[in-house]
C-alpha cells in the first residue's frame, strides 16, 4: 500500500504489503494466543534461557514494521482503500471500512505491547525502537526505504543511537 508522508517539511513515499498490515490488525489478547506468538515466546525463552546459563545477560529488541511506524504520520487514510488492502489477506472483514480502519489504528501498537510485556513479566531486558522513529518521522527523517522494509542509512543511525543510549543504561557486568 502506498503512502505519502510529510513531516517538518519533508515528504518521503512509503509502501508495504497487505501482510505487514495485517499483523497490526488483531487485537492484544489475538495475538497472544496466535501460533506465532507462542512459538516466538518458545524462542525467546529459550535464547534467555541459554543466555542465562552461560553467565550472560539476554538484551531483547522490538523492531517495528513499516506500517506501525507510518500509518500514524500517513494522515487520513482512504478507509475503503485501506480496508480492501488489508482484504487480500483477511478474508472475513465484516465491518464497515470505517471500523475496520479504525481497528486498525486502535491495534498498531498490540505486538509491541505482548512483546514488552512479555519481557517485563520476566524481568528480560527488552527496548522498543518504536518511540525514536516515531520521533525521527516528526523530524523528517525517512527511516526506511520507500519499497522495502529495511532501514536507510539514517534509520540505522536512529536504531544505533538507540541501542548504544539503552545499553549504557544496563549494568550488564552486575550478576543476576
Amino acid at each position: 500500500m502506498p503512502m505519502k508522508v510529510t513531516q517538518n517539511g519533508k515528504t518521503s513515499y512509503y509502501a508495504f504489503d497487505p501482510k505487514r498490515l495485517a499483523y497490526l490488525f488483531h487485537t492484544e489478547d489475538a495475538f497472544k494466543q496466535s501460533k506465532e506468538w507462542l512459538a516466538t515466546e518458545k524462542i525467546i525463552d529459550a535464547m534467555a534461557q541459554l543466555a542465562i546459563n552461560n553467565g550472560s545477560k539476554p538484551v531483547f529488541v522490538y523492531v517495528p514494521s513499516t506500517p506501525h511506524v507510518v500509518i500514524p504520520f500517513a494522515g487520513d487514510l482512504p478507509a475503503r482503500q485501506l480496508q480492501r488492502f488489508l482484504g487480500y489477506v483477511e478474508k472475513n472483514l465484516r465491518d464497515t471500512p470505517e471500523k475496520t480502519k479504525q481497528a486498525i489504528l486502535d491495534n498498531l501498537d498490540s505486538l509491541e505491547n505482548v512483546f514488552m510485556a512479555n519481557c517485563t513479566t520476566k524481568q528480560l531486558h527488552c527496548l522498543s525502537l518504536t518511540p525514536a522513529m516515531h520521533q525521527a518521522m516528526q523530524q523528517g527523517v525517512q527511516t526506511y526505504y520507500s519499497y522495502d522494509q529495511h532501514w536507510t542509512p539514517e534509520g540505522n543511525k536512529v536504531v544505533a543511537q538507540k541501542v548504544a543510549e539503552y545499553l549504557t543504561t544496563l549494568d550488564l557486568h552486575k550478576p543476576f
